[in-house]
Parts: C-alpha cells; structure tokens; sequence
C-alpha cells in the first residue's frame, strides 16, 4: 500500500486497488472518494512546474452550478516520503463513456445507449463550450480526440489526459507544450511536424474541435471518408488532410457513398461552419470557427431540432424540412436511432379534451375555475407558500382565494378604477395593488385592512412588483416612469426615466441588483437598482413589450410582446438566445417555472402555451379560456399555474407531475446561460435529473427521477415533498419550504428515537456527494423539530435538538470524511481558538477564517462559494442553509453566524 502527500493539504492519499497503466503513468483510486492518483512512471523538473502552473490556474469552471466536472484538472500535486512531487491528485469522471461509444451507432446499440440526434447536438455544444473555456483561460489541449471526452447520460462531457494540454506561465510566458497528437484529428499545418519543437495555439484546436463535432453530428462517420476518385491507392486520413481533401472540398475528389450523411440535413449555419474551417481554414487557418463560434451556431441548430411525427427518437432541423432518419431507414434499412414507431403523429399535446397522461399524472388538467369577479382579470399571484391565490379585475376589485377549495376569502375594495397589477411581499404578508386610478395601494393579506397608498404617479400604474427582501416596491406606469418606493414608510425612494413610452411591467432579478422594464417604446431596459442607472437596452421587439420576467437564476430574462412573440436574453451580455414563435396575437404575460426548466406565456390568442426553455420547444398549449389571457403565474412548488382572463375568471392547471410517481423515463437537455468572465462565453449544461413534462419531444435517454412524497406517509428524505423542494439553478440553490412538510421517518439502520431515518444521509456521504448531504443535513434538522421557519433552525430550538440526532449526524459525518467534516470536528477547532458556550465575536470570527467560511476577510455568503470537496478546510461542513432574498440559498442557517451565535449548535450536546 502507497501512501502519499498531498501537498495543498497535507493530507495521506492512499493508493488502492490495481492502477490504469497509460503511457506516461499509471491512474490509481484512492481513499478519498471521488478522486484519482496519476503517478507518473517517471517525473522531471519540467513536468513539476508545468503542474504547478496548471494547479495555480485553473479554468473557470462552466458547469460548477450542476455539480459536474467538465475537465479532469490536477487538484494538487502528491508526494512521497522524500517529498518528492510524484504525480497529482484529479477528480474522478464517474458514470462517462468515451465518446466513440456515444457517436458510433454500432457501439451504442451494443452498450445499449439510447441516444438521439439532439442529445448528440447538445454534446457537441456542451463540448464546444468547454473547450471555449479551456481557451479563454490561455490553454490549448493539443490532443482533442474522442478517448480523451467522456460523456455522461445527460449529455454532459469531461475532457480528461489534461495534464497533456499546451501550458503557458503567465508569469514569465515559459511554454510547456503539448507533444503528443492523433491521426485524424491534427490540422493540415502540423502534418509531420514535430510538436516537441512547436508552440501551438488555439486556432490548431479549432481544426480538431471540427472533426469532433463533424463525428458526432454525421453518426461517427469523418469528413475524410468517401470514395476515392482521385489518381492511385486512397492516401490516408493525414495525407488527405495535408491536401486540403474531404467530402466537400473544391476539387471533390472524395465522393459521398450511399451510406454517407449528407451535409445538407444539418443547420446551414453549422454547415458553413464547417466550410469555413476545412475549406477556408485550409488556405487561412485563422477563418477556422473558434470553439465560441460554434457554440452560437450549434445552440441556433439545437434550437430548430423537432421531432419526427412517425418515429419517437428522430429529430430533424426545421432547416431541412423533413426527416431525414426516416428516409435513410427507408433507404438502407438501417436506423441509427431507432425507436417507437407512433400510431398517430403529435408533437405538441394539446390539453383541450385530452390531456397528456405520463405514469397516470394529468399535467395540463384544468383542476378548477375561479368566478367572482365582473370583469376582466387582469392580474393574478400566489402567496409565497402557495395556499392563497389574488387577482386583480376591471371592476376595481382585488380578490384573495384559497386555492385548494376556490373559496373567495375577501375582496379588497379602495381604488376607483381598474387594478392592473397585484403582488405579494416575499414574508405573504402584504399585498401591493396597481391602478389606473394612477395609485398603488398596499393591503393587509390577513385583515385586508388598507395599510397606505402611494400617490407619485402621474398616470396609471400598470405593474407592482416587491424586491426580493420585500423591503421596496418598484411600479411601472404609463407615465413613461418607474419608480422605487420604500415599503415601511411609503416614501418614493428613486424614479427611473429613460423608456420613450408606457412603462407595462417590472420585475426584479433574484438577487435585487438588477430591475428590468418593458415599454411600448419595444425595447426592454435593465436598471442598477442600487446606483439608480440604466444599464443596457435590449432591443429586438418589432411592437409594444408587454411583460419580462427573470429566470430563477438570473441569467436569464423572458420578454412577451404585442409582436407575437417571447424572446429569451442573456442577462450578462443582452445577447438574444432565442425567439419563440407560436403565438397568433400578443404575448401578455410570461412566467418561469420555479425549476427554471419552463415557461409559460399567455396570450391575446386565447392561449397559454408552455416551451422548454432550453430547446425553445413547444410543449403544450392549454385552451380553456374563451377570451384574452392576460396573466399566467407559477404556484411556487411549480405544480399549479393560475391564468386570469378577460373572459373575467381564473384557471387553476395542473403544471407538474403530482410528486408521489414512478421515475420518468425520459428527460429533455438542457442549455443554460451561465455567464463567464467574456460575453460570448456561455456555458452549456445537461439535462435536469428531476424534470417531467407532457410532450413526445423528450430525450430519449432513460433518467431516473427523485420520488418525492406529497402524502403523510412515512417517506425517506431522499428529496424533499412537493411543499418543501431543492431545486438546481445556476449555482446556487432555490428553496421553496412552506409549512408543515417535514414527515420523513422510514424504518432504516440509522433511525432515531425521533422517527429521522438518516440511511440516505450515510450513503450521500459514502459516495462523497458532499453538496447533498450537506443539504440533507439542513432538512433533516428542521424536520426533526418539525419547523421550516423559512429553512433556518433558530436558536430557540437548539437548546430543545435531540443528541440522539445530533450524534447519528456527527457519526456519520466523521466517518465518511476520515475525520474532516462534523459537528465535533468543528466543536474541537471552536474550543483549540478558546471558544467556550459564552459569546465571543472574536472567536467565532477566527473560527470562520479556520473552517474557510471567511477566505478573504468576508463571510461567504452564496452556497455555491462553499468548497464540497474533501480536501476544503478541515471543519468546513456541514454548514446550515436559509432561504435567503430572492429565493437564494444562503448561509445563515443552523449556524447563524451574522449574528455570531453559532457555536450554540456546538455546545447544545455536553458528549459532542
């Protein structure tokens, strides 16, 4: 048994098992889950300040919001009892197959991958987007080729052998290249080159990046191969890309066979992609397409792919017109991506009379209609838990419901014209109302007692909307203004002027820097709340902008517009994602779903219509109301949408599937817009593990979905119940906890006395998923007290915690973590400092700084900061959570440590 150092930590790394013999070293498991020894058969002085440079500049991360690693970076050199550098310590690539196996049809029906079209179009964007990265940060992979990516099942892609990659010193520009290449792959200007001798540069990877994307897009097959019309024997891959020579080269001297899948079917931009960089490129390497190129076009394609009518596994490029699959199969009898034949072609469910049945869950099911007002409804929202429903209504009426029994609750009476808008604050204690009376109105929800009215507004006020922290309120009128008032005392704190027109909407980003208003000038603008300045307009609507809302990660901002359509933006850049198109008449409201997976729009075409955000794909469209629909909002457990209609009534649809389900078989993938430190960078992400929804345009790759309880049956807390969820979103984490959820007790080896069964959290921390049973950890504590106080376990409580629970956790925590993690770990080093059960700010501060909570003099405060990885600071985890402005999971949870009390948890069991 070796035993090594790892020198960022000091940790021992054991090596186990019998090692990977590769050409440079061997690859060994160790004893710290989720990581991989390469020990180099021999070591130099160059290797070892080449790592050192590659450890001390890592890439930015595009897809640490999911938790995936997208490259296999050297985490920290390892040494040997000498102290000498032997090797590196790399995260482990689990559950990928090499991307051969992906592409090539024959070795996907062996390892039975169900893969389609599209999912092979997002890797190549996924891929393309890593390399993206990889290239911004100043690196250049060098050797791109299929057994260095492996993919996973949804769709995402890690680059491994990184250690091989051309390595620049920022410092003193010393060069560590990349010396090996591989036949098919290598650009024409390389051809017999010796790489020892060169400094390579990304333009070379754009050649190589081609010929991947090329490979998965055309079933394995390379633009080199073909028959042979030229003069002699066919020259070899390399001789033909010295020449310049492939399917589509000027001289075509390489022919398509009858088996060959023509460039055509393809996105035409994604085909002059690839004639730039074989045909252009040849004579000009520089007009090759960079990796940033070929995420724009390949997310266009993604964005055109539908589905075949006849065939459940084919997709085919709007493009084209027509699928190509079906008349190849037709052709040659062979299906490269085979599937159900459908007994009646259908891509989008309509839920009129039928509604879409998945695993016995009507989703698109009209559950009820709400009546009472006598005029149009021109505004609804849901109470933050859910339970409550208000509508706002030309009869100048605002009415609140309880939406599991539609029983009107109150109406609210006090403006003299129609109500346009209304919003909760984010606690579900106040109602804000806007008026054409030129007035907003803030009521009591529980007494519906007229709390204030606010009067600046020379015009009527079309939209209300809270800030995340529900300390201000920002309104959107036709007097071309917005303003921001302070909520407590009703003084009008700022006034925006900037749009030419009526101001119709306002909405603010999850985390209440950012305001965004569309305008009947057709524009939409983004705000600095805090600085009171515009920050950029984005411009693309032909007709008035009606309404925009953020995605719950804030990357993303929807727009419906009197044009007809929805356009989706990319926060950080305004860059336009994409348009949908559906719609007959204007697009009154839109509305993301919690999980950010959906979005509903409604329309003047009578309609509501749900897309996957992703794809832009049309999943359903529901068509109940006999008049405008003016307003569709998400219940915040994202498994009701409400709709209010000029036809003067709310509709409650079912949205989701009810949460107690077998797993879905099938999951759609995903895009997401999660900014890098360039504009043009935007990372590419996979398919969600949890996500159902009503449309025969799903992946055909088999995910397993989380079951999650929505009875009062004993349930393990593998997830969390349909009123109390986790939910991922570009990196951080949204909580939607509402009231008396908590029923988790399951018979299990690590039941308390208590009725928590802690089996799931034992196996979360044996598998190393540390981000998981951290949050584990949050939810069970909270239900064992059976309080979600809005996700925080308050100090009043500690003192009344079980230690049987307390113990079970700690147990486990120090055990999977060889002794790192745990509350008696954190207890220890809070006592090393002179800690004791009596407040100390001081300590609790250094206690911070050790544990890692305060890197750089601050308090971390975002749970996407936290460092889920063996090898963080010792007493790290587990940290509590608190669901924090604007939906953002935060970390003032079980430890309160703004307050600097959280050493109470430490000291709440004297055996600890």
């Amino acid at each position: 048994m070796t035993v090594l150092t790892c020198a960022s930590t000091g940790k021992s790394i054991t090596l186990l098992g019998e090692p990977i013999v590769s050409g440079e070293g061997k690859v060994w498991r160790t004893n710290h889950n989720g990581y991989l020894a390469k020990i180099y058969h021999s070591q130099t002085p160059e290797r070892v300040q080449k790592l050192a440079v590659m450890i001390a500049h890592r890439p930015k991360e595009p897809n640490s919001h999911l938790n995936h690693v997208s490259f296999a970076w050297p985490k920290s050199v390892l040494k040997d009892a000498q102290g000498d550098c032997v090797g590196f310590l790399m995260p482990e690539i689990k559950e990928g197959k090499e991307l051969i196996d992906v592409y090539n049809p024959k070795k996907r029906k062996d390892l039975k991958l169900e893969v389609d079209w599209r999912f092979l179009h997002t890797t190549a964007l996924n891929i393309a987007s890593i390399i993206e990265a990889i290239h911004i940060s100043g690196y250049v992979l060098g050797d791109i080729k299929p057994q260095n990516i492996l993919v996973n099942d949804r769709a995402l892609p890690s680059i491994i052998d990184t250690d091989s990659f051309q390595v620049r010193n920022p410092k003193n520009n010393k060069v560590y290249r990349c010396s090996v290449g591989s036949d098919g792959f290598t650009p024409p200007e390389l051809i017999g080159k010796d790489f020892d001798t060169i400094d390579q540069t990304e333009v070379h990877d754009r050649f190589r990046l081609a010929v991947i994307i090329y490979q998965l897009l055309f079933g394995g097959q390379t633009p080199f191969a073909g028959k042979w019309i030229g003069t002699g024997e066919t020259p070899e891959t390399n001789e033909l890309i010295r020449q310049g020579l492939w399917l589509y080269a000027p001289n075509r001297l390489i022919q398509p066979v009858e088996r060959t899948i023509p460039l055509e079917i393809i996105h035409p931009e994604v085909q002059r992609c690839f004639l730039r960089c074989f045909n252009d490129g040849y004579k000009n390497p520089n007009l090759r397409p960079t990796a940033g190129d070929w995420v724009k076009v390949l997310r266009l394609a993604v964005n055109e792919l539908t589905i075949c009518g006849k065939v459940d596994s084919h997709y085919y490029s709007r493009t084209y017109g027509k699928c190509y699959w079906c008349d190849r199969s037709t052709k040659l009898s062979v299906d490269i991506f085979p599937g159900v034949v459908k007994a009646k072609a259908s891509a989008v469910v309509e839920s009129t009379s039928q509604p879409s049945v998945i695993n016995n869950d009507v989703i698109g099911k009209l559950l009820q209609t709400l009546t009472g007002h006598s005029k149009y409804v021109s505004s609804v929202a849901f109470s933050p838990d859910g339970q409550t429903l208000a509508s706002g209504s030309g009869d100048e009426t605002i009415k609140i419901w309880n939406v599991s029994t539609g029983r009107l609750l109150q109406t609210l009476t006090g403006h003299s014209k129609y109500v346009s808008s209304v919003a909760f604050s984010p606690d579900g204690q106040t109602l804000a109302s806007g008026s054409q009376d030129k007035t907003i109105k803030l009521w009591n929800v529980t007494t519906g007692k007229l709390l204030q009215s606010l009067t600046d507004h020379s015009h009527s006020v079309n939209s209300v909307v809270f800030s995340p922290d529900g300390h201000t309120l920002a309104s959107g009128s036709y007097d071309n203004t917005i303003k921001i008032w302070n909520v407590s005392t009703g003084r009008l704190l700022q006034s925006f002027s900037g749009h030419s027109n009526w101001v119709r909407y306002v909405a603010f980003s999850p985390n209440g820097q950012t305001l965004a208003s569309g305008s009947d000038d057709n524009t939409v603008k983004l705000w600095d709340v805090n600085r009171g300045n515009l920050r950029q307009t984005l411009t693309g609507h032909s007709n008035w902008v009606r309404y925009v809302a953020f995605s719950p990660d804030g990357q993303t901002l929807a727009s419906g517009s009197q044009d007809e359509t929805i356009k989706l933006w990319n926060v950080t850049t305004g860059k336009l994602l994409q348009s949908l198109t559906d719609h007959s008449h204007s697009v009154n409201s839109v509305a993301f779903s919690p999980d950010g997976h959906t979005i509903a729009s409604g329309s003047g075409d009578k309609s509501i219509k749900i897309w996957n955000v992703t794809t832009g794909e049309l999943l359903q469209t529901l068509t109940a109301h006999s008049r405008w629909v003016t307003s569709v909002i998400y219940s915040p457990d994202g498994q009701t949408l409400a709709s209010g209609s000029d036809d003067g009534t709310i509709k409650i649809w079912q949205a989701g599937t009810s949460i107690n389900r077998m797993p879905v078989q099938q999951t759609q993938y995903q895009v997401s817009q999660s900014a890098f430190s360039k504009p043009q960078n935007q990372a590419v992400i996979s398919q969600p593990t949890a996500t159902s929804t009503t449309t025969n345009n799903s992946s055909s790759v088999k995910q397993t979905q989380s079951q999650l309880s929505q009875t009062n049956q004993p349930a393990n807390l593998s997830g969390v119940s349909r009123r109390g969820f986790l939910q991922a979103a570009g990196g951080f984490l949204t909580v939607v906890v509402m009231q008396n959820i908590f029923s988790y007790i399951q018979d299990g080896e690590f039941r308390s006395s208590s009725g928590m069964d802690y089996t799931k959290l034992r196996d979360l921390l044996a598998e190393g998923k540390w981000k998981e049973a951290n949050e584990f950890t949050t939810l069970a504590m909270l239900a064992v007290i059976k309080k979600t106080l809005r996700g925080r376990l308050y100090l009043e409580f500690v003192d009344s915690f079980p230690c049987e629970d307390i113990h079970i956790i700690d147990n486990l925590w120090v055990k999977y973590s060889n002794g790192s993690f745990g509350f008696s770990v954190q207890k220890r080093i809070y006592q090393s400092l002179g800690g004791t059960n009596d407040e100390d700010h001081k300590i609790w501060l250094e206690f911070g700084k050790k544990v890692g909570w305060i890197p750089k003099n601050f308090w971390l405060y975002y749970y996407g900061d936290l460092t889920f990885d063996i090898i963080a600071p010792e007493g790290h985890l587990p940290i509590g959570l608190v669901w924090g402005n604007g939906g953002v999971l935060t970390l003032s949870g079980i430890w309160e440590y703004n307050g600097g009390r959280g050493w109470k948890i430490l000291f709440s069991c004297s055996e600890l």
